[in-house]
């Protein structure tokens, strides 16, 4: 899992601080939280809080990220942010009326409900606490 982080561009006021990169394999959602939980017992004390990212948190991730790779093509810059094509990202979000679903975010920000027994992307997030 990796270990490095990036605040996205609103942390001032999200104070969200996200993995640098989704994990490196997809799982199940309930693993996903289980990720998560060990993700926590892996880090230093500024990063304790790791979960799954709600559905609007994903979303402002995609946004900013869409940003970012639009004012670094202007400017003849290399873009180093997240890397998200193709990407089905888990929510912990779950779908109140079918405990065995929850929502999902594609690269572009689109929601699904999904089997939460499918396997998907996981990308960590944590509250800043510096």
């Amino acid at each position: 899992m990796p270990h490095s982080t990036i605040t996205d561009e609103n942390g001032v006021t999200t104070q969200l601080e996200w993995q640098s990169a989704p994990m490196v394999s997809q799982m199940a959602w309930g693993d996903a939280l289980d990720s998560c939980r060990a993700l926590r017992a892996l880090t230093t004390s500024d990063h304790t809080n790791w979960r799954l990212p709600t559905r609007k948190e994903v979303i402002s991730l995609i946004e900013n990220n869409m940003m970012q790779q639009l004012d670094a093509m202007e400017r003849g810059l290399e873009f180093t942010g997240f890397n998200l094509s193709g990407k089905l990202i888990w929510t912990r979000d779950s779908v109140a009326e079918q405990s065995n679903k929850a929502y999902i975010v594609d690269q572009n920000g689109n929601c699904s409900v999904v089997n939460k027994e499918e396997l998907r992307d996981v990308i960590a997030v944590t509250i800043c606490s510096h």
